[in-house]
């Protein structure tokens, strides 16, 4: 995906464009017969995330959240329309990428010598899937059962019948304890910790679950978020809580926070029926034949155990970037490039957004990347990269506390308009005091890759206006009109944020119909 769009954005920029792509078509973890995608995988974000500025959907098309195979085919679609097909090289494989003395970059081909290039664009995205995580686990290796991992999984078929213990939560392991829970004899689902889970609204209405996903909200303190989700509820109706709510309130509750979102409650359903057992906290102590003893030494006899760990956190295998050592990916300027490097090496993929989509940060680093390699945009020198580094990485070390060992979350918007800031199309609402509009939309509607067109290089403002205003308002009046100026502060000085702050008020006022509705709100 994100090779996709750097070739697009550089391509834009006039520049001579070759890809590498070691499997036989486009589109990789979606890729379902490479990629590591199952058959009922569903995104969690909606298309108006997913999708590149320059193929949007409709702007006032339903939200939805797209099937693999419906964003595959996306995918191929947008890499024929721009003619990317003919420039990439499939079933090649590089092998290394040296930077070279004189500053260009020797590339490896697998079975086909070596090119040089002025700059490379590595895009195998954050994660190795060929080197899926498996926690140590004393007797794993003579376990009798099914052992398997979620890069493998296609169906629940293999342990229909079975007797099946699920090791994590994420938001693949939500879908696939799921499907097995409705096919095994008996599932069990152990986590460490608790999920920070937010209930999937899957569409096609106004209401999928990344309307939440605002510049208002983004730009609120921890503390003024906390009181921002307890003042919205005071405007729900008084009602007993369901137990499926009730299960999501008590795993958020015990989560602590400040650590990567869980936008996938589908598997609560199979919780509160009593399909899925829950162990947790609980980890894996020890396997003893078929039996599986936890940290509580509690214990339990299985068939099969399917493990939902995540994959080794770097794409890049050892000594396949040669002489440059990345051992954190927050010791990168952005995520995305070594200061030893500038702009030679850029690395996509290796920041991922606890809310938001993937492919608005792709962008952006692209449309950032080929700037570079054009000379229109500069990276500081090398001090103030790391300056730039430490300041960044302090700032994530402390809003994802409670997720030390995911070292590529970074917070969407925060880190959209810092590139955004790069690349000069950061959206100055200062610009916008005189389109009610716009404004409010922008500070109160899902701040979508197009956003991020309004203005700068390559800018199609009349476009970017449309989406922007065609995005829904998630919050009620009441909460935007306590919280909307002490967002704006952390934009804008005091002066111009109490006037954005009075333009958004009274824009609201007189357009309720851009409002969720009270059926809406009660969802």
């Amino acid at each position: 995906m994100s090779g996709l769009i750097a070739m697009k954005e550089l391509l834009e920029k006039g520049h001579d464009v070759t890809c590498y792509e070691q499997t036989e078509r486009e589109g990789g973890v979606f890729n379902y017969s490479t990629g590591v995608a199952y058959d009922d995988l569903r995104l969690t974000v909606s298309q108006h995330f997913m999708c590149f500025t320059w193929m949007p959907p409709p702007p006032r098309e339903k939200r939805e959240l797209w099937t693999r195979g419906r964003y595959a085919e996306y995918l191929h679609a947008f890499a024929e329309r721009f003619g990317l097909l003919p420039r990439i090289h499939f079933g090649t494989a590089v092998t290394a990428v040296a930077p070279t003395l004189d500053g260009r970059v020797r590339v490896h081909i697998h079975d086909a010598g070596t090119q040089l290039f002025d700059s490379v664009a590595i895009c195998r995205g954050a994660f190795r899937a060929s080197a899926p995580r498996l926690p140590r686990i004393e007797g794993l290796d003579t376990f009798p059962g099914l052992v398997a991992h979620s890069g493998t999984y296609k169906d629940p078929e293999p342990f229909r019948g079975l007797r099946v213990l699920c090791v994590g939560m994420g938001e693949t392991s939500a879908d696939i304890t799921l499907q097995i829970s409705n096919v095994a004899a008996a599932c069990t689902l152990s986590m460490r910790t608790f999920p920070e889970i937010i209930k999937r609204y899957r569409g096609p209405d106004r209401r999928t679950t990344d309307v939440d996903s605002t510049r208002l909200f983004h730009w609120m303190s921890v503390e003024q978020r906390a009181e921002f989700y307890t003042f919205k509820r005071s405007f729900r109706a008084t009602r007993t809580l369901s137990e499926h709510d009730r299960v999501v309130y008590e795993w958020n509750r015990r989560s602590g926070g400040r650590r990567s979102l869980q936008k996938n409650d589908d598997v609560v359903a199979n919780v509160v029926n009593g399909r899925i057992q829950v162990r947790a906290p609980a980890a894996v102590a020890r396997i003893e034949g078929d039996t599986v003893i936890f940290n509580d030494q509690s214990s339990l006899e299985v068939d099969a155990i399917m493990f939902s760990t995540g994959y080794e956190e770097s794409s890049i295998p050892s000594g396949w970037l040669t002489n440059v050592e990345i051992p954190d990916v927050r010791r990168l300027y952005k995520h995305a490039f070594h200061p030893d490097l500038g702009r030679r090496v850029a690395l996509f993929g290796w920041a991922r957004p606890r809310q938001g989509g993937l492919p608005v940060l792709s962008e952006l680093l692209a449309r950032h990347f080929a700037l570079l390699c054009s000379g229109e945009r500069e990276l500081p020198a090398k001090s103030e990269m790391t300056r730039v580094i430490d300041e960044d990485c302090a700032r994530e070390e402390d809003f994802f506390a409670n997720s030390k060992h995911t070292r590529t979350l970074v917070h969407y918007t925060r880190y959209a308009d810092d590139l955004a800031e790069l690349v000069g199309c950061l959206p100055s609402l200062e610009a916008y005091l005189d389109d009610p509009e716009l404004l409010t939309h922008l500070v109160c509607s899902s701040n979508i890759g197009l956003s991020y067109r309004l203005q700068g290089p390559d800018a199609f403002p009349e476009a970017a206006r449309e989406a922007c205003v065609s995005a829904p308002i998630a919050d009620p009046y009441q909460a935007i009109d306590r919280f909307v100026e002490h967002a704006l502060s952390a934009r804008l000085g005091p002066e111009t944020a109490h006037r954005a702050a009075g333009v958004i008020r009274t824009y609201l006022t007189t357009h309720t119909t851009d409002m969720p509705s009270a059926a809406d709100w009660e969802s």
